[in-house]
């Protein structure tokens, strides 16, 4: 079996190449591009939103500490008035 031609057509080879070449290039433009530009949208709306969520417990842990502080002064201004 030796000197059995392969029948290889290296121009339909090369056809298949640059055909696999033009439809990767169009679903990379079609729908990579879009879908990554999707989902890092997404992402930087979900952090904005996080951040947003963690700035609103500060402040809500701030205005507790600052009603707190006034709570103790007013009873203690109460304790004052009582003793005194």
């Amino acid at each position: 079996m030796t000197g059995v031609p392969l029948n290889i057509d290296w121009q339909q080879i090369l056809l298949h190449l640059f055909n696999f070449t033009i439809l990767f290039g169009a679903l990379y433009i079609l729908l990579y591009k879009p879908v990554r530009d999707f989902m890092e949208n997404r992402e930087a709306h979900y952090a904005e939103m996080d951040s947003k969520a963690e700035q609103a417990l500060a402040d809500a842990e701030n205005s507790k500490a600052s009603y707190e502080k006034k709570e103790r002064d007013f009873d203690e201004e109460i304790r004052t008035e009582r003793t005194g």
